[in-house]
């Protein structure tokens, strides 16, 4: 016996009456990039407008990322660099950067490559096919291609300088010359990708670099600096640091820090400072 469904299709319907301008624009632009079916028209549709600005969400380009390459890795890098590097987004590369990399659509070696020059260059400029431009761009190109201007954004370099220093394709001291080089938010950014690396450094570099991130003059750096202290076990060093610091963003470190302190000699329990503390 044959059973058929008497269940009616259920039609969705979206209220937007109470959607301001911005969210309209950002839910139509998010569409226009949803329908391209083909990865060369996602591609004209990121490079041939500036888009919004300014998300957070990096829901939407991962979902973008993965609905091209979740079966085809052709491009897979190329389509992260694109994406990582848009002005929609760019409140969002950090989160959007390791959501790519944790993804297994993009090779090791390509990460790699991505993180190189994420780290290593100073303005990113790419030739793409003037097809994929909806500007006259005919004028800056006698072969086809055309030159854009991508955004290197702090979180991307914080990745990047990371990776390169877990998987020691770059040498530290190199990395930090760099962050030293670079204008103090993206200087800082890569100090905080080597201080993330930390644990997976040689003893004199973790303290080359420790030194580096306790005397920096970013309140965000001196703090993650803080926190690798305690995860080498180290805590009440950081607290007298921490005590002593100019910001009270350290200084909110320092109490957390200290109340995590009494309440595990309490509980005789070394290990929940730090857990209490990253959680």
């Amino acid at each position: 016996m044959s059973h058929q469904s008497t269940d009616k299709p259920v039609e969705v319907v979206v209220d937007t009456s109470a959607w301001d301008d911005e969210i309209l624009d950002n839910f139509d632009d998010f569409s226009a990039l949803w329908i391209n079916d083909g990865i060369e028209s996602l591609y004209a549709a990121l490079l041939g407008g500036p888009g919004r600005r300014g998300s957070a969400d990096a829901f939407e380009p991962s979902a973008l990322f993965r609905r091209h390459h979740d079966d085809d890795p052709e491009g897979a890098s190329f389509t992260a660099l694109l994406l990582c590097t848009d002005n929609r987004w760019d409140k969002a590369t950090g989160r959007l950067v390791r959501d790519i990399a944790d993804s297994g659509c993009v090779p090791d070696e390509d990460l790699d490559d991505l993180a190189d020059t994420f780290a290593w260059v100073d303005e990113l400029w790419l030739k793409v096919p003037v097809a994929w431009l909806d500007w006259n761009a005919e004028e800056f190109s006698s072969d086809g291609m055309a030159p854009v201007r991508r955004w290197i954004r702090p979180p991307l370099r914080r990745w990047a300088t990371e990776r390169l220093a877990r998987r020691a394709c770059d040498d530290p001291a190199a990395l930090l010359e760099r962050a030293r080089s670079l204008p103090d938010e993206h200087g800082s950014a890569v100090t905080l990708g080597l201080l993330d690396a930390a644990d997976a450094l040689s003893p004199q570099a973790r303290r080359t670099i420790l030194d580096a991130g306790l005397a920096s003059s970013a309140a965000a750096v001196r703090r993650r600096a803080l926190e690798v202290l305690v995860a080498e076990g180290r805590a009440e060093e950081a607290l007298r640091l921490a005590a002593d610091d100019p910001a009270a963003l350290v200084r909110r470190f320092g109490t957390k820090l200290a109340a995590t302190l009494a309440g595990g000699k309490q509980s005789g329990d070394a290990g929940a400072v730090q857990g209490s503390l990253f959680a």
